[in-house]
């Protein structure tokens, strides 16, 4: 039977004094599974990954169902997100996509576990009275997972330091370090001369920076040692500080 097609069938029944009249005829059309559906597409939406599909063939029964699998950090296993992406849910089944928070993709308290620069993939299979048809393939349209952004090197002391100012450089981050989001400020901070006991924010932090040098000209004495250090901010957050750099109110060599 090929389904779309129209079959015409009777029916009559037998007994020991032979066969009876046949039925009126019946027609009856083929149906079969929903065929499998194109890939999913995942974007980036704010701090969720959106997953969108769309209607494969139904094969001439109504699609009731759909099932959505979201790749592990293997790159291999999919399984199911059911809190946030149950695809038989009637509104998520409506609208054809559903929207998971990075923070539950990435967290190590569920099997999925991804990290910067995986690439999110899922796959999608739809069901009518027929039965479930075969998932499709992996996305091919796929977002990079994106987090905050990579501990900083520590920050350079500029050769235009003296006795009487402070001028250090830092090294701006680059892809995949950017965490796979644009930075937004880079924060630098001081520890006033207290040997690291406290820490001051010299820019970037109240205001968003993204200046690769700054001088301290104020609050220094002349051969005495201070600490700086610096992060970066995209999207996601804070990402880690720097380790401190140490330096010497003096001029070359010191």
């Amino acid at each position: 039977m090929f389904a779309g097609s129209t079959y015409k069938l009777k029916v009559r029944a037998h007994n020991i004094h032979g066969w009876g009249e046949w039925s009126e005829v019946g027609r009856v059309l083929a149906t079969g599974v929903p065929d499998e559906p194109d890939p999913p597409i995942t974007v980036i939406n704010n701090k969720f990954v959106r997953i969108t599909w769309t209607d494969p063939a139904a094969n001439f029964e109504a699609i009731d169902s759909y099932r959505v699998l979201v790749v592990h950090s293997d790159g291999v296993t999919f399984t199911e997100e059911l809190t946030y992406c149950d695809a038989s849910d009637p509104v998520t089944f409506e609208r054809q996509y559903c929207e998971i928070p990075l923070a539950l993709l990435e967290s190590t308290d569920y099997s999925f576990q991804l990290s910067a620069g995986q690439l999110i993939k899922a796959k999608v299979a739809a069901r009518n009275l027929n039965g479930w048809g075969e998932f499709s393939q992996e996305s091919i349209i796929a977002a990079n997972f994106e987090t905050t952004p990579s501990k900083m090197a520590a920050p350079t002391r500029n050769a235009a330091t003296t006795t009487g100012k402070l001028v250090v450089d830092w090294v701006p981050l680059v892809s995949p370090d950017t965490g796979y989001s644009d930075i937004t400020s880079y924060n630098l901070q001081w520890d006033k001369g207290t040997d690291g006991a406290t820490w001051v924010n010299l820019i970037g932090f109240n205001t968003a920076s993204l200046a690769e040098t700054y001088t301290i000209a104020a609050s220094l004495n002349e051969g005495d040692h201070y600490q700086l250090k610096v992060r970066a901010n995209n999207f996601w957050g804070w990402g880690e500080f720097s380790d401190p750099l140490t330096i010497k109110t003096a001029t070359w060599p010191y």
